[in-house]
């Protein structure tokens, strides 16, 4: 997907972001991207049922602080399409709610930088990809969530965050064993972590 244009759903209420971060993603190289804009969630739902639609970008700077109701509509629509929040609003607390409502990540638009929003999209994406690999568990995704709250609440560096949302090895086995009745041979999975092997030996 690097060297294709990554097909976006931007839902923002107010024209004049719209055209902003419209501007900004026609402007982005890594990845490139094709926006669909349109100004509420009924008229995004129109939109996905071509099932074009690689990210959604969901502006919730003109919902009240505590409606989530937006994000949760498109999550039990479309679970596997991943959504980027972005707000107006500075609140920790309220990127963690987005974060355990569903949302991929979370960022701040006010104003909404070129490469906060470019890395956002290029990651979210590496995630999704990642997740239909071999390793991947609710278990892992669950850390991941976890790991987006707390590094939201400790304004963890981007660079930092992105490094650690990805394990750098990983190793699966099968262990296959005959049930007490040893009629039936079951497989069970087991599966080796290694997050930073840069301090030298880790057990994972």
């Amino acid at each position: 997907m690097s060297n294709e244009k990554i097909n976006l759903l931007l839902i923002e209420g107010e024209r004049q972001k719209a055209e902003t971060t419209q501007h900004i993603l026609e402007h982005l190289t890594r990845p490139m991207c094709r926006a669909h804009v349109v100004e509420n969630i009924k008229d995004g739902f129109e939109v996905l049922e071509q099932k074009t639609v690689h990210v959604i970008l969901l502006s919730l700077g003109f919902q009240k602080q505590n409606d989530l109701d937006g994000l949760e509509l498109i999550r039990k629509a479309e679970p596997d399409i991943p959504v980027i929040v972005i707000s107006d609003v500075d609140v920790p607390d309220l990127g963690v709610r987005y974060i355990e409502a569903g949302a991929s990540d979370y960022l701040i638009g006010s104003p909404l930088q070129a490469d906060s929003l470019g890395r956002s999209i290029h990651y979210t994406l590496a995630r999704e990809r990642a997740h239909g690999a071999e390793w991947d568990s609710p278990m892992l995704r669950l850390a991941q969530q976890q790991f987006l709250k707390a590094a939201l609440i400790m304004d963890l560096d981007d660079n930092i965050r992105q490094r650690l949302l990805f394990p750098q090895r990983t190793q699966v086995v099968s262990f296959p064993f005959y049930r007490d009745d040893h009629s039936q041979v079951e497989t069970v999975f087991g599966y080796r972590v290694q997050h930073v092997l840069t301090m030298g030996p880790t057990k994972g």
